[in-house]
């Protein structure tokens, strides 16, 4: 998909929650799933917390939000979802 054809109105940087939200409304297409790791067992457990809102999409993105040490986050794209979470 490219950069060009997307729709980013009313898009904030850096991105959070409202923003894929409004980001999935611009775009109907496009759905976006987001994981994050659980390490509070020191397990590094992979957690789904955000799925599919749009029916009928042509374009499905899996991003994991990581944090580093001084809890800043950030979202990484990850292809495959089946080995992510058979990570």
């Amino acid at each position: 998909m490219k950069y060009n054809i997307l729709n980013w109105n009313g898009i904030h940087f850096p991105i959070g929650n409202k923003d894929i939200d409004r980001f999935e409304e611009n775009n109907k297409i496009i759905s976006i799933n987001m994981f994050k790791f659980d390490n509070c067992l020191n397990n590094n457990k992979i957690i789904f917390y955000r799925g599919i809102k749009n029916k009928n999409i042509k374009c499905e993105i899996n991003l994991p939000k990581i944090f580093d040490k001084d809890n800043n986050y950030y979202y990484i794209l990850v292809k495959n979802k089946y080995k992510l979470l058979n990570y």
